[in-house]
């Protein structure tokens, strides 16, 4: 029986993976249509919570976003999604910065920068909550977000927008002489 096993196994990775590809090339419908027909062929599978994830990314794409918080919102609570928990903050927040709630936003992007700093995800936080605090009006904070990217994510592209974003809080606090050296 190993053998069988390990074909099937092989056989779930697979129709895993090319999900997950057809979604890094874009094709939202297909990737959608590839993850629900892989809940369904492997309803026991360890990878239960990346597929809903990726189901959840993809209605994001499609700009479905009740549909993308229906999948998102049980990954917060689901059991086996503990390795995923900085995507699934992630992905909640840009759906509701999508719906202009950057209050609600601004706490899951926060809950990246303080419970996942080494995330592959903490340099888009921090952007994002920096921008919910500059949308909010709340220049100081937002400054903080955006110098946050400079400091700890040097090389990331957002560093660029970030010093913009810089400049743009610094002109609403009125501070000149800063505006000027920066």
């Amino acid at each position: 029986s190993q053998p069988i096993l390990a074909q099937e196994t092989s056989k779930e990775e697979e129709s895993f993976f090319v999900a997950k590809k057809a979604y890094a090339d874009g094709f939202y419908d297909v990737s959608l249509e590839l993850m629900e027909r892989f809940l369904k062929s492997y309803p026991s599978s360890s990878r239960i919570a990346e597929a809903n994830l990726l189901i959840g990314q993809c209605y994001f794409h499609q700009a479905r976003y009740l549909d993308a918080l229906s999948r998102l919102e049980p990954l917060e609570r689901a059991q086996g999604a503990s390795s995923i928990q900085d995507a699934v903050c992630y992905w909640i927040g840009e759906v509701h910065f999508k719906g202009n709630n950057f209050n609600k936003a601004a706490g899951y992007y926060q809950r990246i920068t303080e419970n996942f700093p080494a995330s592959s995800y903490a340099a888009s936080a921090y952007y994002s909550l920096g921008w919910c605090l500059f949308q909010e009006g709340k220049f100081t904070e937002a400054l903080k977000s955006f110098r946050a990217v400079e400091e700890k994510f040097p090389r990331d592209p957002l560093v660029y927008d970030s010093s913009f974003k810089i400049l743009e809080c610094l002109y609403n606090l009125k501070e000149y002489a800063s505006l000027k050296e920066k």
